[in-house]
């Protein structure tokens, strides 16, 4: 019985990670705002069913975390003037990431099972990948489909390729880089790029074929870079000629015909919600904000700041922000030498992806591999993986 419950926490797990991406596909036959709501109407639904799966065997550190959330939620409600905005972040982000929350938090949470289901569906991903990649050239879907799909097949592939290298794990993580650097964002693909390569060298276990293999990535970056305007319109043209539109390649040219990469690297006004965020945190003096002030300070036109430490400052301010970073460190060590070798390295490999994505972009309330990384920090109870 418990046997059954442990694979039925982690299906429900691998398929909220994909839920949104599998759902996007409606927006062929149904209208993109019916789709969303059609998610959060499927995303409540999942939560209940964990509820009543989890029942009462929660730990009290997550208990205790829903608490504290919900009291500062409600203390964020009493101290603003823009409630709604709060109202939407606060509850939208408790919806999402609640369903993980419980499961990982259940006593029975395997965690070797839930490793091996979601191995499995990113293998059958590859079908859903092919059907994406059609609808995409027929034009009946935009490119927000892919990065949901490809950048968790990658970082569950790479999590198996440095536990066991093998030819079949290297082309599944190579084919999802490739779909992520042309169609699922610029810094999905860089984040992938660079936490393959750390994981590429770190599976090798001969340390001088390590050293090699780090001065060819070494190489090879310089001379890519040496010659990056050249290839992208190379890979941007070829793919036009058949019909194939890339936004990353096409954004990155913008930014090179402009000049210089690193002065034009933004080209979607994360500027101007950089520029409003460290406004506020500068006149508040790192006071926090809560829940919603993106939304406020940008008029309804953005819901987040797009980069990791903005974030936390304006949800935490820079007092909370640096108390809790100092806790997640401390946790991280704790976790190093408690919990099995295999759960340590898993946590480190979502961070390590992580920090590099959530540099221009992603919500760290809503991402699923923050909300992973915080779920997997907070785990007291564990049950060794048989």
């Amino acid at each position: 019985m418990i046997r059954k419950k442990e694979k039925i926490l982690s299906f429900i797990l691998v398929l909220w990670i994909y839920l949104q991406s599998y759902l996007t596909v409606m927006e062929i036959i149904i209208n993109p705002s019916l789709v969303s709501a059609f998610y959060y109407l499927a995303i409540v639904l999942l939560l209940f069913y964990a509820l009543f799966i989890t029942g009462r065997k929660i730990n009290k550190t997550t208990t205790l975390f829903f608490a504290v959330y919900l009291i500062y939620l409600t203390i964020n409600l009493m101290l603003v003037s823009y409630r709604y905005y709060v109202l939407i972040e606060g509850l939208t982000s408790l919806i999402i990431f609640s369903i993980p929350f419980l499961i990982i938090g259940d006593l029975d949470f395997n965690f070797q099972i839930f490793i091996n289901y979601w191995k499995k569906v990113a293998g059958w991903n590859l079908i859903a990948l092919g059907i994406y990649f059609i609808l995409y050239y027929m034009k009946l879907v935009g490119y927000g489909v892919f990065a949901g799909l490809t950048v968790p097949n990658t970082l569950i592939m790479m999590f198996i390729f440095l536990k066991k290298p093998s030819l079949y794990n290297f082309l599944i993580i190579g084919i999802n880089i490739t779909v992520t650097l042309l169609f699922g964002g610029r810094m999905a693909s860089i984040a992938l790029i660079c936490t393959f390569i750390i994981v590429s060298i770190l599976a090798i276990k001969d340390n001088i074929v390590r050293v090699l293999m780090g001065m060819s990535y070494i190489m090879l970056a310089g001379l890519t870079f040496i010659n990056l305007k050249e290839i992208i319109m190379f890979i941007y043209k070829s793919l036009s000629a058949f019909g194939i539109k890339s936004r990353t390649l096409l954004l990155l040219s913008e930014q090179l015909s402009q000049g210089n990469i690193f002065q034009n690297i933004y080209l979607t006004d994360r500027s101007y919600i950089y520029e409003q965020s460290l406004k506020y945190i500068n006149e508040r003096l790192g006071a926090p904000a809560g829940f919603g002030i993106v939304r406020e300070l940008t008029e309804g036109r953005y819901y987040h700041a797009h980069n990791l430490l903005l974030e936390l400052i304006l949800l935490l301010g820079i007092a909370g922000t640096a108390i809790f970073l100092v806790l997640c460190i401390k946790r991280i060590c704790w976790i190093k030498h408690n919990r099995e070798y295999d759960y340590y390295c898993f946590l480190l490999l979502l961070i390590g992806f992580y920090v590099v994505y959530s540099f221009t972009g992603t919500n760290v309330l809503n991402s699923f591999a923050s909300i992973l990384i915080f779920a997997l920090l907070i785990k007291t109870g564990y049950k060794k993986c048989i």
